[in-house]
């Protein structure tokens, strides 16, 4: 049985299925998630939180600004309400209330800084949200068609695997276990082809004798080079 003759189509079959288990592997890539719809996610996520923050922001500053109203309007009703008498305690609250408008002066201008803040944080949010519908939108028309191929890559890979099963009946054991040794070691490729006398994959020069034994012999003859098996067609 010529046993480099079928090595070397196991080996034809082996290749085609590392292509498709690699193509397959590439696709499960792809469609376990984009990476422009995971920053989209990302951006969505941190304008969200900037979005409650400037929220509770302004709910703080409007929180103060009300309760200096309020502090002004009790100040201003103990001023008109004609309890005092005193032109020094009248004077000390007009300008206690003078002070206090003061800084509802300042508090104003921090809640206006914080309402721009909001409107700005919820600009960024609605834009974040439709930069993730468009990404995904855009993802899933991608994925129809990388399950497309995977499927197609699926199939291929279901018939080599028969073939495989099929060119496995025709391989000693002994020259099988040497075989996938050599694969192992060879970064999947055990048996060469020789072109113009030379191994096909080293480059290294096949001897007459040895080109003349790897034809003619069913024993497996190797690159004295590369260690390959050698298959002369």
């Amino acid at each position: 049985m010529n046993q480099p003759f079928h090595l070397y189509r196991l080996q034809q079959i082996d290749l085609q299925i590392d292509h498709a288990e690699a193509t397959i592997a590439g696709l499960d890539r792809l469609l376990s998630g984009d990476e422009t719809v995971l920053a989209a996610k990302r951006e969505v996520e941190e304008s969200a939180r900037a979005l409650h923050h400037a929220q509770q922001q302004l709910k703080q500053a409007e929180f103060t600004v009300r309760d200096q109203q309020l502090k002004i309007a009790q100040s201003e009703s103990k001023l008109y309400g004609g309890k005092l008498h005193n032109p020094k305690e009248l004077q000390d609250l007009q300008k206690e209330i003078a002070s206090l408008q003061k800084h509802l002066a300042v508090l104003e201008e921090q809640q206006l800084e914080a309402m721009i803040a909001m409107e700005e944080s919820e600009a960024r949010d609605a834009t974040a949200s439709t930069a993730l519908t468009q990404a995904q939108a855009a993802f899933t028309e991608k994925s129809a068609g990388w399950q497309g191929q995977k499927d197609q890559e699926t199939r291929l890979l279901e018939r080599l695997k028969s073939e495989r099963s099929a060119a496995l009946s025709l391989v000693e054991p002994d020259s099988l276990q040497t075989y996938l040794s050599l694969r192992r070691r060879k970064s999947g490729v055990a048996v060469t082809t020789v072109k113009d006398g030379s191994c096909a994959v080293c480059g290294a020069t096949i001897r007459p004798s040895e080109l003349q034994a790897a034809r003619v012999s069913q024993t497996m003859v190797y690159c004295t080079s590369c260690g390959r098996i050698l298959y002369t067609g």
